[in-house]
């Protein structure tokens, strides 16, 4: 892909490292991009577009990884990456010591969805 390249090293700031939360942000916010985005980890290199590629850098707290993208957008690209680990992908630290995720994430139930369907039999 032609275009500008553009690098960042980062650090993954948060308890549990890159767990399947911050792999799935990751990974989501790359394919809005249209740039070539890889992740570098002690010399390998790993799919920023994928969610199992991430989770395969085994990367614990305190990890350094250089962030790589070549197009047209590679610069709002690597810039969009980078700010999720500098937010430390949103995550408080309550949440990584229990391992629950933000209650956001989860739907509001209704009573009516704890209600038992009832069906015409007539």
């Amino acid at each position: 892909m032609a275009g500008t390249q553009d690098r960042r090293e980062v650090v993954v700031p948060n308890a549990q490292g890159l767990h399947a939360r911050p792999a799935d942000l990751l990974a989501r916010t790359a394919t809005r991009f249209q740039a070539d985005i890889w992740f570098v980890k002690d010399g390998d290199r790993f799919d920023a577009k994928s969610i199992l590629s991430i989770m395969t850098m085994g990367a614990a707290q305190g990890t350094s990884i250089e962030i790589v993208a070549q197009g047209e957008d590679a610069v709002e690209a690597v810039a969009a990456i980078a700010d999720w680990f500098e937010r430390g992908f949103d995550e408080s630290s309550d949440d990584a010591c229990s391992g629950r995720e933000h209650d956001e994430a989860l739907p509001e139930q209704s009573a009516a969805d704890d209600a038992p369907s009832q069906q015409d039999t007539t």
